[in-house]
Order: C-alpha cells, then sequence, then structure tokens
C-alpha cells in the first residue's frame, strides 16, 4: 500500500467522446422587424460531445422548430460537425420567439437561440373583431353587410401599427368572385377605417353562395379577407320554372300547358319554404291582340303555384307575351309564340259588289273564299273544294277547287227578284266552318210580263162554244226577277194573246203605258169550243222579251151535241119491215167531247125522218142518262132503195143525222110492170 505521503503522477489520454449535444456556433442578430418574410442571419449549429469537444462528424442532420407553433421552420445536414442554417421565417407577429434546434442521433442534447420581433412597417389590413366567422345575410336587392365592419393597418405579423401610420390611405372593398356589390370606399391616416352596418357594403341581388369581399388599403400590399353566406332571401321575383310549351297551334281556344311559377329572392334563388305567405299570382296579357280566357289567377304557397287550364282565343298567328304578377313582386313575362293550326274556317278574301239590278242573268263580280284556321290565319293549302249554294233555293250555284288557301268564284245566278240574298259557302274540308255573303238585288229595267195573282192556278173551265176565261186578268211589266217595274215603265204597249196550242180562241188586245193591263173576266179572252184537255195562253207585250202564260183546264162542259157513236149498220136490204140495229146516241160538250155522268139530266131523244119517202115505226124515242141512250127496234116500213136521213133530236141540243142506205131485197112479189089495156071489147 503506499501512504499518503507519497506523491506520484498518472498520464491520462483524454479522447474524443461521443455526440451528446449541439450548440450554436456563431452569434447571428436576435431581433428582426416583422415583414411578410424575416430572412435570419446564418445560423451555424455544431456537434458537441460531454466534454465540450467540437466533433467533426459527418451523418445525420439538424431541424429547426418554431415552438410557437411547433412548425419545423428548416432541415439541415450535419457535415465536418456543423449543420448550417438559411431560415426564412413568414409575418411573425411581434414578440419573443425561440427556435430549437434538435438532431436526429441518439442522445444528443438539441439547443435553443431565442428571436425577438419587433413591430414592422405597415404591410396589411385586419378586422378588429378577428373572431369574425362568415356572416349569414339573407339575399335582398342590396344585400348589406349588417355589423360595423373595422379594418386596421397592421404589419405583416398582424400587429396593429396604431397612429405610426400617418400616411393618407383609402381603403375599398371587392367582391373575391366578381359579383356585383355597392362600397363606399373610406379614406383617412391613423391606420383604421370603419364600414357602419347596413349602410357602407352590400351585394347587389346576390345569389345563395358563400362569397368573400377583399379590403384593400392604398400603398399597402396585404389585404383583409370577409367571408358572407348568402342565404335564401324574401321573394323578390316571379320566375317561370322549366320550359313549358310555348309553341301553340292556333285555335277556337288554346289551352296552354300547365305553368309552374315559382318565387326567387333577389340573387334569384328560389325561396321554397324561406316564403311562407299566401300570394295570389295573376296572369295578364301584354300583347293587346291577345285575349286570355280560363285559368288568370292562382294562388302560391311556399314559393310555387301551377297555373292549369289558361287559354288563349283564336289568336293570330305570332309572338305574343303573357305576365304573370302579384303585388310587391317584379313580375315576370312568358313568351308564346303560335303557329297556323288546323283549317277551321271560310272568309271571304276581297270586297266584291254586293248590289246588283234584276236581269235574266246576273254575273257577279269575282268572290274569293280564303281557307283559315281558328284564329283567323290564312292557310296556303291546296286541296278540296267549295260549293256556293244559294240559301233561298238550296241550289248549288257554282263549286270550285281550293288552290294555295283560295277559290276563286265567277257565279251566274238566273233572274232573281229584287230583295236581299244569302250565297253560302261551305267546304268539303271536315269541320270547317262556311261562310256567307250578302248580296242585294234591285229592280231590274222592263223585262217580262207577269199576272199580278201570282198565285194563279190552272184555271178550271167547262167546254162551251166560247169558253170564257171567268176571272179578272191583271198583267204588270216587271224586270227579270219577276218585281213590277210600277209607273217607270211609260212606253205605250200592245198586250195581245195567243194559244200555245194553237186553238182557237177569241181575245182582245189591250193597249197602254204604266206597265199594267186588266183583261175583265167572262168578256176578253175565250177558247172555242175547246175539247177538253190543258192549254195555255201566252200574254205579249211589244218590247218587252218575256211573256206570261196563262194555264187553263179545259174540263168537261154542259151537253151541246147529239153524236152517233160508234159506227152502227147503215145500209139494209130492203124489205117489208127493215129493223134498224142498236144505235147509241150520246151527248157531247161544245169541245165535242162525251159528257157522261157531267149531264145528270134525262132527257128524250127523238129518231125522226128527214127523207120525205122514208116512213119509220116501231121504237121514235129513248130516254137518255148520263149522257148516252140506245134505240133498239126502230124499223123502216118497205123502203125503197136509195139514200135516207133519220134524225135523232132533243130540246136544247144540236141534232144529229144517220144515214141510212136501202139496197134491194130479196124477191118477195111479182108486179104489173107495164100498164097493158084492161079493157077489150069482147
Amino acid at each position: 500500500s503506499i501512504g499518503p505521503d507519497v506523491c506520484s503522477s498518472l498520464d491520462v489520454n483524454i479522447t474524443q467522446g461521443n455526440p451528446t449535444e449541439i450548440r450554436l456556433m456563431n452569434t447571428p442578430t436576435t431581433s428582426y422587424r416583422s415583414d411578410f418574410i424575416i430572412s435570419l442571419d446564418s445560423i451555424v449549429i455544431g456537434l458537441f460531445d460531454a466534454g465540450g469537444n467540437f466533433l467533426e462528424l459527418t451523418g445525420g442532420s439538424v431541424n429547426a422548430t418554431l415552438t410557437s407553433t411547433g412548425d419545423v421552420v428548416a432541415t439541415e445536414s450535419i457535415l465536418d460537425g456543423e449543420a448550417h442554417f438559411n431560415i426564412h421565417l413568414e409575418a411573425l407577429a411581434a414578440g419573443e420567439y425561440r427556435l430549437l434546434f434538435n438532431t436526429d442521433l441518439e442522445q444528443v442534447i438539441s439547443t435553443e437561440f431565442n428571436l425577438t420581433i419587433e413591430i414592422g412597417d405597415p404591410k396589411s389590413l385586419r378586422f378588429t373583431d378577428e373572431s369574425l366567422v362568415p356572416l349569414d345575410l339573407p339575399s335582398r336587392a342590396k344585400t348589406y353587410i349588417d355589423i360595423d365592419i373595422v379594418t386596421r393597418v397592421v404589419d405583416a405579423g398582424g400587429v396593429y401599427v396604431l397612429s405610426s401610420d400617418t400616411t393618407v390611405r383609402e381603403v375599398t372593398v371587392s367582391s373575391e368572385e366578381g359579383v356585383p356589390i355597392e362600397a363606399s370606399s373610406k379614406v383617412g391616416s391613423g391606420g383604421e377605417w370603419i364600414f357602419p352596418g347596413n349602410t357602407s357594403i352590400a351585394f347587389l341581388s346576390p345569389p345563395e353562395g358563400a362569397y368573400s369581399l377583399r379590403f384593400n388599403a392604398t400603398g399597402i400590399p396585404g389585404t383583409a379577407l370577409l367571408s358572407v353566406n348568402v342565404i335564401i332571401g324574401p321573394p323578390v321575383f316571379l320566375s317561370v320554372n322549366g320550359l313549358p310549351t310555348s309553341t301553340y297551334a292556333s285555335d277556337y281556344t288554346v289551352t296552354l300547358s300547365n305553368i309552374e311559377i315559382i318565387a326567387l329572392d333577389a340573387g334569384r334563388v328560389f325561396v321554397g319554404s324561406v316564403d311562407s305567405e299566401e300570394r295570389t299570382i295573376i296572369v295578364s296579357s301584354r300583347s293587346p291582340d291577345l285575349e286570355l280566357s280560363g285559368t288568370m289567377s292562382s294562388i302560391m304557397l311556399d314559393g310555387t303555384t301551377t297555373f292549369i287550364g289558361t287559354q288563349i282565343i283564336a289568336p293570330h298567328t305570332g309572338e305574343y307575351t303573357v305576365e304573370f304578377s302579384s303585388e310587391g313582386l317584379v313580375p315576370i313575362d312568358f313568351n308564346i309564340t303560335i303557329i297556323e293550326g288546323d283549317p277551321a274556317e271560310l272568309h271571304l278574301t276581297n270586297t266584291p259588289t254586293t248590289s246588283y239590278r234584276s236581269d235574266f242573268i246576273i254575273s257577279l263580280d269575282s268572290i274569293v273564299i280564303g281557307l283559315f284556321d281558328a284564329g283567323g290565319n290564312f292557310l296556303e293549302l291546296t286541296g278540296g273544294s267549295v260549293n256556293a249554294t244559294l240559301t233561298s233555293t238550296g241550289d248549288v250555284v257554282a263549286t270550285e277547287s281550293i288552290l294555295d288557301g283560295e277559290a276563286h268564284f265567277n257565279i251566274h245566278l238566273e233572274a232573281l227578284a229584287a230583295g236581299e240574298y244569302r250565297l253560302l259557302f261551305n267546304t268539303d274540308l271536315e269541320q270547317v266552318i262556311s261562310t256567307e255573303f250578302n248580296l242585294t238585288i234591285e229592280i231590274g229595267d222592263p223585262k217580262s210580263l207577269r199576272f199580278t195573282d201570282e198565285s194563279l192556278v190552272p184555271l178550271d173551265l167547262p167546254s162551251r162554244a166560247k169558253t170564257y176565261i171567268d176571272i179578272d186578268i191583271v198583267t204588270r211589266v216587271v224586270d227579270a226577277g219577276g218585281v213590277y217595274v210600277l209607273s217607270s215603265d211609260t212606253t205605250v204597249r200592245e198586250v195581245t194573246v195567243s194559244s200555245e196550242e194553237g186553238v182557237p180562241i177569241e181575245a182582245s188586245s189591250k193597249v197602254g203605258s204604266g206597265g199594267e193591263w186588266i183583261f175583265p173576266g167572262n168578256t176578253s179572252i175565250a177558247f172555242l169550243s175547246p175539247p177538253e184537255g190543258a192549254y195555255s195562253l201566252r200574254f205579249n207585250a211589244t218590247g218587252i222579251p218575256g211573256t206570261a202564260l196563262l194555264s187553263v183546264n179545259v174540263i168537261i162542259g154542259p151537253p151541246v151535241f147529239l153524236s152517233v157513236n160508234g159506227l152502227p149498220t147503215s145500209t139494209y136490204a130492203s124489205d117489208y119491215t127493215v129493223t134498224l140495229s142498236n144505235i147509241e146516241i150520246i151527248a157531247l160538250d161544245a169541245g165535242r167531247v162525251f159528257v157522261g155522268s157531267v149531264d145528270s139530266e134525262e132527257r128524250t131523244i127523238i129518231v125522226s125522218s128527214r127523207s120525205p119517202d122514208l116512213e119509220l115505226s116501231g121504237t121514235m124515242s129513248s130516254i137518255m142518262l148520263d149522257g148516252t141512250t140506245t134505240f133498239i127496234g126502230t124499223q123502216i116500213i118497205a123502203p125503197h132503195t136509195g139514200e135516207y136521213t133519220v134524225e135523232f133530236s132533243s130540246e136544247g141540243l144540236v141534232p144529229i143525222d144517220f144515214n141510212i142506205t136501202i139496197i134491194e131485197g130479196d124477191p118477195a112479189e111479182l108486179h104489173l110492170t107495164n100498164t097493158p089495156t084492161t079493157s077489150y071489147r069482147s
């Protein structure tokens, strides 16, 4: 053992140990003014062992961490024991900060670098109320920011530079999204500007959505951004939802398809249930010549209503506008296009003369009938035809085809009387309504004769020797339509009467002016012994082409003549008594027509000889009934041969002769044919 008083020495060789810590190797600036980018002086971090020996080792890396945020602001590798940092920090607020340097080497103690950031130059704007969350604002025509917005100039670190900013600046507001806004700018110094709520800044009719307002100050690079949520506001506008049908074919009534009308807020966003008010929506025409009917109003609930059954009355083709409106809301227009519809009507497309003078043939001006739809739109279609019917007679007076939408008529009417007439034009096209043309016929020139009693039916006149027309016949000059021209016919004319059948007549003519002539009954005109039959008397006036025709039926008249009916035997052989065969005697009227039962009178017919040397016996008379009787058993007493006449007669009637021939009979007697001397002397 060595005692305490013994001195000795020991050489110890100490070598570098393992890395245990890192240290700051230089002395960089520790104080900076706040800026958007704060560039620190170069900082060198060295690697040491526990004895403080610098270790020129290579490997591993060092992180620089801003302790206030925990952000790693830089990382550098260790080369020859050192890590060299050039650190750039972004916009730190004035204050004390610590940069912590640590390494990824095991068991190596970190080191720190203390940093002071002072208030910097004015760099940006900031709101004084930094707790502002996005504002929720209902959309309106002017959607105002409804709170006071206070902006201040701050340095890059966001610290208010207070009144140190003496520069006069203008603060303006703009929309990040480019939506329309209305904002007044603020001008002043001192670094603070106030935008009062509800007056300073407004979105103009913004749609629902998220927006940002950027506040800029002259000379200040940094801006402040205010977030705004525009939510659905109260209803402002009406709108047509979707794309309802807008083109329709014209018809008498055009029913619009269902049209949904919705309410939009100032940003033109559908309000839906945000609008709990019940509203009346009215539809009206903005086009003077568009007439609406049917559903003209509808109740809106929760911002929507549907118009069902709104109608347009017979519209013309074209562009039209209807308006949907409600009190307090901006109305909406809806444009409607009307195109040609199906053929529905005929119309007169020109203006022909409507008044003509009566004549035998009345030639109307050209009449053009056009084809139209229910809205009155002309249709240039080809096909089908149009009939023109005179309604007073029901006669179709013309038919024309439809070409390019028109039917052209050149109508000739025969001898219409003065008066009002209608031409009805209808077509063979289905469901097309006809049209009419009213026509006035005025009294024309003297053209014909007519009886004043137009109801004259054929006269029934019994045949006589002179069968007189037994009523007054009044004839007048009329125009082609049969209308009396009154005293306008001042020409002296002669009216004569003739028989169409050429039977004998007796007629006096009448001469005079004024257009009227009277033939008195029972004295002026008579058929002479006319047979039964139909006859016509024609009345002619000088200078008048047309005539009047009077029909007469001659009927069986009273008996006038006796007659032998048929051809009884008229030749007989002589005998002591010659009995004539049956001879029927009949009565004839003046026209020599058998009267038959017309003659109800009982008459005695007598037979007598008109030959002096003809002696009759046997039946010498017979009773006639219904115009007939038969002589049976009339005899001739021993007649000589020759020609003889017997007469059948009755009082008041013209008798009839009957000729008889007697020829030789059978031998019956001997007679001395000479006259010998009947006395002789013995």
